[in-house]
Order: C-alpha cells, then structure tokens, then sequence
C-alpha cells in the first residue's frame, strides 16, 4: 500500500488518467491505491481503460472505486483537480517553490472569460449570463443575470470584485453581485467619422474612473458614478488607428497597446503618463506577439501559434532581457494573466470534411479525407478539381478523377476568397498578414507555381466570378476619406488590371458582380451586415435583399439566384432569386431557405479563417463539415506560478 502522489506521476501519465486520480482524490482524500506502477500508469491511455486499471489496482473493497469510476464519465461536467495546494516547505530543484495548477471544466459552451484584478475569481460570459467561479473555493460559484450581457461586447470587473461595467448597443452599464438591476454609466462617445461606437478595451480604476478604449478613436474616462466621457489619451491619426488594450501601468500611468496606421514602424506598446508617452521595447524573438498580461517585473504574451510565453520585464528601462520561456506547448483558445495567476484555455480539436450536398442539404460524395483547420472550398468550372485552404496560409488541390491531393503554395498570411479562374489554370486568393491590407494574388494550381501579387494594399479583394476582372475596395481600419468598392477590368494573360472604376462608396461595402455582369451584391459589413443587390456598372438602384444579416454571398452559375448563409440563431443557406425586368428595373424575390446548417450560430467557427462552403457548378454545393473531438473545452490555472515556473526552468 501506498499513498497516491499526483505530483510524483510520471511524464507520459495521460491526462485524462491524471483527472480520473485526481477526481478520486477529490471525493476521499484518505484513499489509498495499491501496486499502481508506472507501467500501468503509462498504458491507460484513455479514461474508459483507466476505470479498468484503477479498479483492478484497488485495495479489496471496490465499491466505491466502481461509484467513483462512474462519476468519472461525467468529467467534462465536474471539476477536476490536479494538484493541492502546496505547503510552506521548498520542493524542487533549488528550493523553488511548486506552482499550483488546476483545471475545471465549465458545464456549458462559453463565449468570453476573464480573471478578477486580485487573480482569484474568474469570469465566465454567455449571453444574459455571467458565472464567476472562485479559484480559493473552486467549487464556489456566483452569477448575474441580465438580458443585456453580451459576451461579444466588452465585460470589465470592478476593482472591488463586486460587479461589472458591460457594454451593451452604444451604452455603458454596470451591475453588482448584491443588486437585481442594472444601472446606466454613460452614453459610449462617439468619434467622427465613424458609424458606431463600440469599445475595445476598458479597465476599472480603484478610483472609481472606467477607462475606454474606442474603436478608431482614443481612451476616454468617465465616473462609475455616472457622467459624460471625457478623452483622456487621443490618437494621432497620422500614426494611430485606435488603442487594442488600456490598463493601469504599475510604475505609474496607463500601459496601452497601440493600433499603427500602415507603414508606421514602432512599438505596439506604449506607457502614457504625466501626458505623454513611452515606448516599450519590442518583445525578442516572439512572432507577432499578442501581449495577454504585464505585472511589474513579468509579462505573458502569446505568438502567432497562440503558445503562451513569459518574458522578463524591467520597468525602468521599459524594456524585456532574457530569453522567452514557453509556459505551453500547445496553442491556446484563450489566455489571462493578472496578479501572478496565469489561466490558460484548451481548445478543442477541430477538424474539417469536403462534403458535396444537393439543394436539400443531403450528401452526396464526400471530397478528400477529414483534415484540421480546413476552408475555402472552391470547385474548378469543370468540376474535376477541388482546391481548399489549411491551417489559414496553405492552399491545396483535391483531382476528383484521380483521388490526388497536392499543395501548390504556402503563404506567410492568412488566406482568403479563394477562387479557381474559369480555365482552371489559376487559383485567386487574398493575403492578410494581421489586422492589415489585403494583397490580391494568383498562383497556377499545380505543385511547386510561385505566387504572384496583382493587386497590393487594398481592404478587400477577390477575383469577379466570369474571371474577367476584380473587385476591391480601398476601406481599411484608417479613416479613409475616399473609402469605395472598386473594379477593373482583368487581362487573364498576363494578370494586369485596367483603370479602377467606382461602385459603391463608403467604408464598409464590399461584393461580387453577377457572373453576366448586369448584376452587384455586396454586404454592408457593419451593423447588421445586410445584403444589398444593384445594378452593375454603376451601382445604383440598390434594393436591401436580405432581412436580419446575411453571410457572404455567391452567385449561381447562370446569374439568376443568390445564396447566402443566415446569421444569428440556427443558421441556414437561402436562395434569393433576382434578375432584371423588361423596363431594366432590378427584380428580387423572397428568401427562400434551402436547409439549416445546424444548431451552430452563422458565424464561421474560431479555428476557421475563411469561408466553409462554395456552389457547385455541377448541381448543389461543397461544404466543409465540422467534426468535433469529445474532448470539452478546459480552463486551466496556474496559481502564483508565473514566476516559480521561470525560476525552476532555468
């Protein structure tokens, strides 16, 4: 007999292993396992073959082995414990001490979560909803209800852990744990220019100031009490979009995170204080860092994997040494850092299938084997080919005919409105490093064809369905005074474009022109992005189409229909039928839902940069189906372990 010592576990221990022990653990203490040798620790590679090894390992009286391995099925709804919390005596290597780290897995699917300003509570958001799980009694929990929580929208704790300020259309509310109503803070500002105000950041001062920062504008304060906001840091539009994150500087004043105008070279972050600012030296060797948390000698940033690193932080020269140290191995759904408690979020494992369906949304041939991180389908005009976009950068050909799957290129950027030429010969496709422009580029859809850019620089792009030429539109984040939806005409040969032509102006508009070129549909990308059809060259005359958002749209071969996806809700393909009428007056029907898409809201999943389906010239449509793993998506907490961690690692 012996006792069981979750931290003497070996490596290779399989983590669901791990939560079966430690659920045990959890219900008796006192319970002790015997002759459980690494070997067998090793093998039990899944829960279901763990509850066998343990209950054949157990002391004689089973039984409540047997009513703790049934529980133990249940564990994508309990919380499971890794580890105790440790005592005053050194352990490890040079007396450093353990960090604590457990895990919990929420009950139900979850859009937003954030740690309180001590670390020790943390929030988790859905819609009308907000559960707070206190990480010193972990099985504590506490939550608001109200109607106009939006986990979409910004959610900051109040620096008392009591409530929360929330954003909710235009307006800032607040609400606390001991109260049953909201109570209105302020009109959000609103910047010129601009057609909504939506925050993107916001921190709570123990002073009782709420700090926001606003999209394509500056940071503005504003009583907890109430009032009106007022802007504390502004932008320079020469060199500024807006600020991505606010929150208090421990050496004194504001740390923020800076949205550059293009072609702007300098540091994403910045101190402001005494009413200027500082730059922070760029973090080392760190690929597009995303800074997740700064205390006053450490930082947490993610890299463009979404591994999580900790770097040292010197905040008198406001700048990192050291080298990065990897806090995860695996990329993450989500991360915060505050007051020493790092959490991490596991996403699950997605995967992806081609699958061709008809008008009714029934399969009929799949397309290629089940493959991670899959998009963009997109079907030559004979059918013969299937190309598809993996992992955001790389574009892959399926030959139907042959059952052949070849990479053609790979690009540094994200990948996007993927398309094949009429030909077959090229593939068209739009390239956007972070946050920035679009590049519009071709490559020949065989293995080993180098990419070439016909278009640089733009907001949106895509090659026109006849092929014959490409539409785009000059928006970005920057206030663009001559914002538009633009085209020019496409010589196939040699990829060089004619002289742009007007279509729509404005910021947000962007869509394709009917393969017969008699036709627009384009998207009004913000508020409730709906759908508009007017007539092509010139673009007027427009009639809205859609009725409660739409997706992106595309057209029938023949120029008669538009399909879309719906958004909000269950989500479903519809066909619009339009066209001209004798007089030349554009003509629209009424939707028509083909099928539903699943119980799944009508955005396009995280793990997915692009579009998930195409219409098939053939007959019906290409979809990429989703198929999920049975592993739930888990929160994991480090507790007052950032700096152990790094100590023990060097």
């Amino acid at each position: 007999r012996k006792d069981v010592d979750l931290d003497a576990l070996p490596e290779s221990t399989p983590r669901g292993l791990r939560r079966l022990i430690a659920r045990c653990l959890e219900r008796d203490p006192k319970l002790r396992l015997r002759d459980i040798g690494e070997a067998r620790i090793a093998l039990a590679s899944k829960v279901e073959d763990a509850d066998e090894r343990l209950l054949a390992a157990a002391a004689p009286s089973t039984r409540p082995w047997k009513m703790v391995a049934a529980v133990a099925g249940l564990l994508a709804l309990a919380v499971s414990v890794w580890a105790l919390r440790p005592n005053d005596s050194a352990s490890g290597p040079g007396d450093v001490p353990r960090p604590v780290e457990f895990s919990f897995i929420p009950e139900e699917d979850w859009d937003a979560g954030i740690l309180s300003p001590d670390g020790r509570s943390f929030a988790i958001a859905r819609s009308g909803l907000i559960q707070v799980r206190d990480l010193d009694d972990r099985r504590a929990l506490r939550e608001i209800r109200d109607d106009k929580i939006d986990p979409r929208e910004q959610i900051v704790w109040a620096p008392d852990q009591r409530g929360f300020a929330f954003e909710n259309d235009g307006e800032l509310w607040r609400i606390d744990f001991d109260s049953s109503s909201r109570t209105l803070v302020a009109e959000l500002p609103r910047i010129e220019g601009v057609p909504r105000a939506d925050v993107l950041d916001a921190a709570w001062l123990e002073d009782g100031r709420i700090l926001l920062a606003m999209w394509r504008g500056g940071v503005y304060e504003v009583s907890d009490r109430g009032g009106r906001p007022t802007e504390l840091v502004s932008i320079d539009p020469a060199r500024q979009v807006d600020y991505h994150l606010v929150q208090p500087f421990l050496g004194g004043g504001l740390l923020l995170e800076q949205h550059l105008q293009e072609g702007v070279e300098e540091s994403n972050l910045i101190v402001w204080r005494d009413g200027g600012t500082e730059p922070i030296a760029r973090p080392p060797n760190l690929r597009s860092p995303r800074l997740v948390g700064m205390e006053q000698d450490l930082a947490v940033f993610t890299d463009q994997n979404r591994r999580a690193w900790a770097l040292e932080f010197d905040p008198e020269s406001l700048s990192f040494h050291g080298d990065p140290v990897a806090l995860t191995e695996e990329g993450l759904a989500g991360a915060d850092y505050r007051a020493g408690v790092f959490v991490r979020v596991l996403g699950r494992e997605w995967s992806g299938q081609i699958v061709r369906i008809d008008r009714n949304g029934k399969d009929i041939e799949t397309v290629g084997p089940r493959l991670s991180e899959l998009s963009d389908p997109a079907i030559s005009a004979d059918g013969r080919r299937v190309a598809f976009v993996r992992e955001r950068g790389q574009i892959w050909v399926r030959d139907l005919e042959r059952g052949t799957t070849v990479k053609v290129h790979e690009d540094a950027g994200n990948v996007d409105r993927l398309r094949f030429d009429p030909a077959g010969e090229y593939l068209y496709f739009s390239v956007q490093q972070y946050w920035g422009r679009v590049d519009l580029r071709r490559v020949r859809a065989v293995a080993g064809s180098k990419a070439e850019t016909l278009l640089a620089e733009v907001g949106n792009a895509e090659l026109g369905p006849a092929g014959d030429l490409v539409v785009f539109s000059e928006s970005s984040f920057e206030q663009l005074g001559d914002a538009a939806l633009k085209w020019a005409e496409l010589d196939a040969a040699s990829g060089e474009l004619g002289e742009a032509e007007e279509l729509v102006r404005g910021f947000s508009a962007f869509g394709p022109p009917s393969p017969d070129r008699r036709l627009l549909a384009y998207l009004q990308t913000l508020g409730s992005r709906e759908l508009f059809v007017a007539s092509f060259p010139d673009g007027r005359d427009a009639i809205q189409v859609s009725s409660g958002g739409a997706g992106r749209p595309q057209w029938s071969p023949d120029s008669s229909a538009i399909f879309y996806r719906t958004r909000g809700g269950r989500a479903s393909l519809v066909e619009v039928e339009v066209g001209l009428d004798e007089a030349g007056r554009i003509r629209v029907g009424s939707e028509t839902e083909l099928f539903r898409l699943g119980p799944e809201p009508g955005e396009d999943r995280n793990w997915s940069w692009g579009p998930r389906w195409a219409v098939d010239p053939r007959g019906g449509f290409l979809f990429v189906r989703e198929v999920e793993s049975d592993e739930p998506l888990e929160i994991v907490f480090l507790i007052d372990g950032v700096r152990a961690t790094l100590d023990g690692l060097r």
